[in-house]
């Protein structure tokens, strides 16, 4: 067979997509092999727990206090003015012990708390925070 024959032959356009396929499919392979790794070495999914209390200058419970904790959640405190925040997230976007967070807490009639902590090793975080009123 000629070159001129064999240029356009279709034997010519088959080895073509074989040689083509065979390209694709290492291109393909060799982006796969690292995510397969990256999922099976990966971290799981941390979760923290963040609770707690919102007291007036008495003692007494504050219902319905906004408490927002930066990077996490808000929540409303209860009739008890205890709160609850869960905080769960996966890979690469999880919190990590020693990360700054703020957490602000006010009420209607109460001046507004605001505090940094440093997030510990404790999975649960416990934390009260008393509102003095506006006078």
């Amino acid at each position: 067979m000629g070159v001129i024959k064999w240029l356009n032959s279709s034997t010519r356009k088959n080895w073509h997509s074989v040689v083509l396929s065979v390209i694709m499919g290492i291109v393909m392979g060799l982006m796969i092999i690292p995510s397969t790794r990256m999922l099976t070495n990966a971290a799981p999914v941390k979760s923290y727990v963040f609770e707690g209390v919102v007291m007036d200058e008495d003692n007494r419970p504050i219902s319905g206090a906004s408490v927002l904790i930066n990077r996490v959640g808000s929540t409303k405190s209860g009739s008890d003015g205890t709160f609850i925040i869960q905080e769960r997230r996966g890979i690469g976007t999880a919190l990590n012990v020693g990360d700054n967070l703020k957490i602000i807490v006010s009420s209607k009639g109460y001046e507004t708390d605001e505090q940094a902590f440093e997030l510990t090793e404790s999975k649960m975080q416990t934390m009260k925070f008393v509102l003095y009123k506006i006078n």
